[in-house]
């Protein structure tokens, strides 16, 4: 039962560490992005940032979708009210 609650608790312990790693890495993204966003908006390059600005939107939506299927691979059900 012992050595049963281990591989458990590693198992949980890989998961909890990747699924870290995956919202950091998505915290760390938007952060940049609206830094960035306003640093360029302040310096008045709205124009010639409107493209970079773009390319960060589309990135978000895709890691957004990359996190959404990878949340549902983790916890299947999650987000669903019963």
């Amino acid at each position: 039962m012992e050595v049963l609650s281990d591989v458990l608790y590693n198992i949980l312990w890989k998961l909890d560490r990747n699924l870290g790693i995956i919202l950091g890495k998505r915290v760390l993204m938007v952060w940049v992005s609206v830094t960035w966003g306003r640093r360029l908006l302040k310096n008045g390059q709205e124009r010639k940032s409107r493209p970079f600005m773009r390319l960060l939107y589309q990135t978000q939506h895709q890691w957004l979708k990359i996190f959404g299927s990878i949340s549902q691979l983790h916890f299947p059900g999650a987000g669903k009210t019963s």
